[in-house]
């Protein structure tokens, strides 16, 4: 029995696999001050087990916390994914791949082995970010964004007449108040962007093209996305457990 952590910076995607099969996924944020009691809240001390897999983007200090608590409390070996130049037919596009954050990497690795086709991959969390891959495995690059709260963030936090919070509301209406306009805003943007992106590499490839969206913002980003594409809260989990069986 493998514990797979997905760990962002302000959040955490957990799952127990057991026998290849998912179980108990969910997912809780964190503070770094509170990384080693969110753990242990969220995650059952009981559990038996066997290793811990793990794609860290948070820095070194938070996986420093992660080798702590799991040898207090669960006793056994971490994995820690990296970056590869190649994944089967995948090719990774990036100049320095080393220089990839793992978890848009993973998330590759898991629509590449699902779909094998022309994809554009979309992680929406803290920031967005869109990937695309041919048929033919090669990664042709991609875009990181903002994601929402730093869209509004950067907007009131870089005026002066501007007081208002940032908010969670996911509208790409025109809005009649400030906050709203800032918040709705910051969705269209992000909404415009993958679209838009989607659309380009279409053209680009001649073909049909597979989107895949993943990400805490999933659902509240994707009833506002006209063009196909299918939903994978944990899309990088998969593609954690799938480079574990590769490399082990």
């Amino acid at each position: 029995m493998n514990l797979l952590l997905d760990i962002g910076n302000s959040s955490i995607n957990w799952a127990i696999e057991d026998q290849h099969v998912f179980d108990k996924a969910n997912w809780f944020v964190y503070e770094p001050d509170n990384f080693v009691e969110k753990i242990q809240e969220h995650i059952s001390p009981a559990l038996r087990l066997t290793r811990v897999l793990v794609a860290n983007v948070a820095g070194e200090e938070i996986l420093n916390r992660l080798y702590q608590v799991v040898d207090k409390v669960w006793q056994c070996d971490i994995w820690q994914a990296g970056v590869c130049a190649e994944y089967k037919q995948l090719q990774n596009g990036y100049d320095d791949f080393t220089s990839m954050g793992v978890d848009r990497w993973l998330a590759m690795v898991a629509a590449w082995e699902k779909h094998n086709t022309n994809l554009c991959v979309i992680d929406c969390g803290t920031a967005l970010t869109i990937d695309f891959i041919e048929s033919s495995g090669k990664h042709r690059g991609g875009y990181i964004l903002p994601g929402n709260h730093l869209l509004q963030r950067s907007l009131i936090g870089g005026t002066t007449q501007i007081k208002v919070d940032v908010t969670d509301s996911f509208s790409a209406k025109p809005a009649n108040n400030t906050q709203a306009a800032i918040a709705n805003g910051a969705c269209l943007a992000l909404v415009s962007s993958i679209e838009h992106a989607i659309i380009d590499f279409k053209q680009a490839v001649s073909s049909p093209v597979t989107c895949v969206l993943t990400g805490g913002y999933t659902q509240r980003l994707s009833q506002h996305i006209s063009y196909p594409h299918e939903c994978d809260p944990q899309l990088v989990l998969r593609g954690l457990s799938l480079l574990h069986k590769d490399q082990t």
